[in-house]
């Protein structure tokens, strides 16, 4: 039976592959080589593919059993809640190897039950954050880091891994310190102009301290 440790270095044995050099496609291929094809449906390479990025790595590391094959993130949660492996409450705290699914158009009050557009996997997670390997995520794999709790979280699937991964967020001490390491990435990135389209930030919860972030690494 899969550990979350095998299927975490799986998703992280494909950081980088992307849609630039056509890298992407073995991933749309190892989905797309799996039969049946759920729903019957064969993923195009023109496809968007953060589901197909998840149900490859389940491919890859025996774990269909346990994380539903799917390329459609509302059937993959639908796929979770059929065995009982959805958890709706935002308020959770993530583990290591839990599949995270987001939903652009939260507004922010209330439980957030809306339509999924995007789905990861929870490589690190510590008190106050975690950091996320997504598969299309600006068109290629690459990490996400933000907040537990941030707006935009749909909710959790949590596979029944054989036994669960130790991989935390480098500990800190004091609330004030809680996401100082992820501004600095995040601000960084906000820099080179990854998240043009303001999602990252506004779903860390901590906007502000983003912004302010930015203004002084681009003064300095």
């Amino acid at each position: 039976m899969t550990t979350a440790t095998q299927f975490i270095e799986t998703a992280r044995s494909l950081l980088g592959r992307n849609e630039a050099d056509g890298t992407h496609k073995y991933i749309i291929d190892v989905y797309n080589k799996c039969k049946p094809l759920p729903r019957g449906y064969k993923v195009k390479y023109t496809d968007p593919w953060c589901a197909t990025f998840v149900s490859a790595v389940a491919i890859l590391t025996g774990a269909t059993d346990i994380i539903p094959r799917e390329c459609s993130c509302a059937k993959m949660i639908e796929g979770f809640k059929a065995i009982g492996c959805f958890v709706e409450d935002e308020n959770r705290i993530a583990n290591v190897g839990d599949i995270v699914f987001y939903d652009w158009n939260d507004n922010g009050n209330g439980d957030n039950k809306g339509t999924p557009d995007h789905v990861g996997i929870v490589v690190t997670a510590g008190k106050y954050n975690m950091t996320v390997i997504e598969g299309n995520y600006n068109n290629k794999v690459q990490t996400r880091i933000l907040a537990h709790n941030g707006r935009y979280i749909r909710g959790y699937g949590v596979p029944k891994y054989s036994n669960v991964a130790s991989e935390p967020f480098e500990p800190v001490s004091k609330p004030s310190e809680k996401v100082d390491k992820g501004i600095d990435l995040i601000a960084k990135d906000v820099i080179a102009g990854k998240y043009g389209n303001g999602h990252v930030t506004r779903m860390t919860n901590i906007y502000n301290a983003v912004k302010k972030r930015v203004n002084e690494l681009t003064k300095g």
